[in-house]
């Protein structure tokens, strides 16, 4: 479902988000864009080697864990997959541009600046390499 809904609304959403949006994309993460598509794919790829649920507020009191193992090195390689890959969420709301309060279109934008900021920060996308 994510493949066949969520990824195709994002190039739309994403242009909205350049326009509405003052804050500057990192080169990086606008070429990531620019190859979403095949990027998603590779993400959902990689979340889904195990179950897990995922909702995008990562963070230890929302984490279930099986046993006391946890491997570091992988859950980090995850984390860094789903931050590049949930920016899906706010983009592809804000589609609904002209139909959403202006609370929520605010909010879509902070979220995708964030995101943003965050795939750069914690050099996500090389995972993707």
């Amino acid at each position: 479902m994510a493949r066949g809904l969520l990824v195709p609304a994002f190039g739309p959403g994403w242009d909205i988000y350049l326009d509405k949006s003052s804050q500057p994309v990192p080169s990086a993460v606008a070429g990531f864009v620019e190859r979403f598509a095949e990027a998603a794919g590779q993400a959902l790829q990689a979340l889904t080697e195990r179950s897990m649920l995922l909702h995008g507020d990562i963070r230890a009191d929302n984490m279930f864990f099986d046993g006391d193992h946890c491997a570091f090195d992988e859950a980090w390689r995850h984390y860094r997959f789903a931050v590049a890959y949930l920016m899906i969420l706010p983009v592809i709301t804000l589609n609904g541009w002209d139909a959403l309060p202006e609370r929520s279109l605010a909010l879509c934008v902070k979220l995708t600046d964030r995101a943003v900021a965050t795939i750069d920060e914690i050099d996500a996308l090389e995972v993707f390499e």
